[in-house]
């Protein structure tokens, strides 16, 4: 079992600009579904309005004040961030994985419980950005894995995957 965080983020920790992701990474988009397939994944209202649809192959749990029926049946819906973690941690397989995919609240709120982080950083500033990743405390995170991915016709920017595990 683990808890984990998963975004791209640009150089001054931009995540998004009204609702939408900071750029069209395909490759990104490829590694971020080889990674949560198959787990859970917890967004907030906003984030899974932006994506449109609950994500095929990974049970999609929202964290909202909305209720259930705001949204698909095949979505879970929980209030808390203490009731998703109980149900993760007393009714979860051992070997299926929690990943925070958005937006800007709940990676804050989920960040003291994660073990492990997924950064795809974008070697870009984005001005425009008006949602950002926590600030993490270094001392408490070792760099497990960093693979460099240089820009080409399908992708503007450098970009760089990056997994944090918690000491």
């Amino acid at each position: 079992m683990s808890i984990n965080l998963i975004t791209a983020i640009g150089l001054n920790r931009e995540i998004g600009f009204q609702g939408n992701l900071l750029c069209h990474l395909p490759n990104d988009l490829k590694h971020f579904k080889k990674l949560t397939s198959g787990h859970f994944v917890v967004m907030g209202a906003n984030t899974f309005n932006s994506i449109g649809h609950s994500l095929p192959d990974r049970q999609n749990i929202i964290l909202s004040h909305k209720t259930k029926h705001n949204f698909p049946p095949d979505v879970y819906v929980y209030n808390s961030i203490e009731d998703i973690l109980f149900e993760y941690e007393n009714y979860a397989n051992k070997d299926v994985e929690l990943f925070i995919i958005g937006g800007e609240s709940l990676y804050r709120q989920f960040l003291p419980y994660c073990d492990r982080i997924y950064l795809t950083i974008i070697d870009n500033i984005f001005n425009e950005a008006d949602t950002f990743f926590p600030e993490i405390d270094i001392s408490e995170w070792k760099i497990i894995e960093h693979i460099v991915n240089n820009k080409d016709e399908s992708h503007k920017y450098n970009y760089h995957y990056i997994t944090y595990e918690r000491f």
